[in-house]
This record gives C-alpha cells, sequence and structure tokens, in this order.
C-alpha cells in the first residue's frame, strides 16, 4: 500500500504524490503523470504538494507554470533547501525566479525600504551575525543568551527579539532567521493594517 497515493484531497489542497517502490517504473510515472494532469485541472486555486524526493515535483512545476499565463518574474519557486535551489534554477530556468526561504526575504530587503525596520540601503548580508548579538548579549545583558533564533522562529515580540533587530540595525546587517523574521512581521503589519 505505501507505493499508492496516501492522500488526495484536491478541494483542501492537500495532494500527496505516490512514492517509488519495486513497482515498475512504467507504472510509476503513470501514476505521477495523472496526479499531475489532476492537480492542474483542479479548481483550487492553491495546492500543496507533499512528495519525496524523485516523485515528480519539478515536473509539476514546469508544466503547471507552462500552462499559466505570464512571464519568468511572474512566477516564483521557494525551497528550504540550498542544493534543491540550485537544481531548481537549472531546471526553471527562463521561466520562473528561484530562491530558497532566507534567499528571497534577503532579496525583498533590498527591493523594499520599507521592509527593513530600521537598516539603511545598504546593509550587509552577515549570517554569523547571530554569534555577533549573542557575545553582545552576554557582555550587557546576563552570561546567557536567549535563544535568539527559536524566539524569531516562534514570531516572538519579546525583549530578546527587539535586542536582536536593533543589534542587526546597529551593525546594518542581516542573517537568515533574522532576514525572514523581519519581511514576515512588516507584511504582516501591512495586511493588519492596510492603506486607506
Amino acid at each position: 500500500m505505501d507505493s499508492l497515493l496516501t492522500g488526495y484531497l484536491l478541494k483542501s489542497t492537500l495532494i500527496r504524490l505516490p512514492r517509488k517502490t519495486m513497482n515498475s517504473e512504467a507504472s510509476f510515472n503513470d501514476q505521477v503523470n495523472k496526479l499531475i494532469t489532476d492537480i492542474l485541472n483542479s479548481p483550487a486555486t492553491k495546492k500543496l504538494v507533499v512528495a519525496g524526493p524523485g516523485t515528480g515535483k519539478t515536473t509539476l512545476f514546469k508544466k503547471a507554470i507552462n500552462n499559466s499565463s505570464g512571464y519568468e518574474n511572474d512566477h516564483l519557486a521557494l525551497t528550504f533547501i540550498n542544493n534543491l535551489e540550485d537544481e531548481l534554477k537549472k531546471e526553471l530556468e527562463g521561466i520562473a525566479k528561484v530562491y530558497t526561504f532566507h534567499g528571497y526575504c534577503h532579496y525583498l530587503l533590498i527591493n523594499n525600504s520599507a521592509l527593513r525596520f530600521g537598516l539603511k540601503e545598504r546593509f550587509h548580508y552577515y549570517p554569523p551575525l547571530i554569534h555577533l548579538v549573542i557575545k553582545d548579549w552576554i557582555v550587557t545583558k546576563t552570561p546567557s543568551s536567549p535563544q535568539f533564533i527559536n524566539e524569531m522562529r516562534n514570531l516572538s515580540e519579546d525583549d530578546s527579539v527587539s535586542y536582536f533587530t536593533e543589534k542587526g540595525n546597529y551593525y546594518n546587517a542581516v542573517g537568515y532567521d533574522d532576514s525572514i523574521y523581519r519581511v514576515f512581521k512588516a507584511l504582516s503589519e501591512t495586511v493588519a493594517s492596510p492603506k486607506e
């Protein structure tokens, strides 16, 4: 049963592609191609595809993009994985922009000053910023520092996250998690209080 489709709910937008097993390659490809066609023909405007490596996600993305209107700048593929970003850039070249989540947030911070919250236009992308801020905390606050990354990932608004963003502003730099945190917070505030 493992090789069969484990979940297929287009109306609730969850689609699970089948796993490869000892079944024939042709059978697996037939299953994937049928699912891709069903996904592309689905009336759902948002779709979540849950699938392991080698199950046809990139093929699905290519077909979905090619079946839609627009240009390369109109299509965006995001990933958490650096190596997958490189692979997707090759596969989707000319039809979509591809970024990691933190890379896309960095791009947004560079191109939209309203998202920067105190960073200057020519800020630095400095992933080791976390270590610098921890050292600052230990020197100025207490011998043990908060779990800054966990606090940002949990969207905490406590003093430790404020301290971190203030230090980032002081150094005019962002790292991975704080770039995502800054963009998320700025966009959340924009959605919460739209311009009239």
